[in-house]
């Protein structure tokens, strides 16, 4: 994935063209039915989902992460970031496995989304629990 317009101040065209580009490739890949994409920006720091547009808005406010520099939650693989034995987190993987799974033979889409958002947060609580020092 092309990164070169980060270098560029968050409210130059270059920034906002790479930002837009950015997103759009994560939520065609690895969006949700309902168009969330998880969320790199300085304050969410991928632990968050939200619409594309919130994350594109969140990327040229507050600008993304600066730790975040292999981009495994949004398609980098080890061979693009020349770190061959990358992988990408267990955590992220359950998180992802469990909150976003969305059964199609569910007749009650109402209970499904309480579900949806009740492991998205319990999920979410783990996984910063997992990720803080001891």
């Amino acid at each position: 994935m092309e990164k070169q317009w980060l270098q560029f101040d968050r409210f130059k065209d270059e920034y906002r063209v790479g930002a837009r580009m950015f997103v759009d490739k994560a939520r065609a890949d690895y969006g949700n039915s309902e168009d969330e994409i998880i969320c790199p920006c300085i304050k969410c720091r991928n632990s968050e989902h939200h619409h594309f547009e919130i994350v594109y808005e969140h990327l040229v406010t507050r600008g993304m992460n600066p730790t975040y520099k292999i981009w495994i939650c949004h398609g980098e693989t080890g061979s693009e970031s020349n770190h061959e034995d990358l992988e990408i987190p267990e955590t992220y993987k359950l998180f992802k496995d469990l909150c976003f799974q969305h059964d199609e033979n569910d007749e009650d889409d109402e209970d499904v989304d309480d579900t949806i958002e009740t492991r998205e947060a319990e999920i979410l609580n783990l996984v910063r629990e997992a990720e803080t020092p001891l």
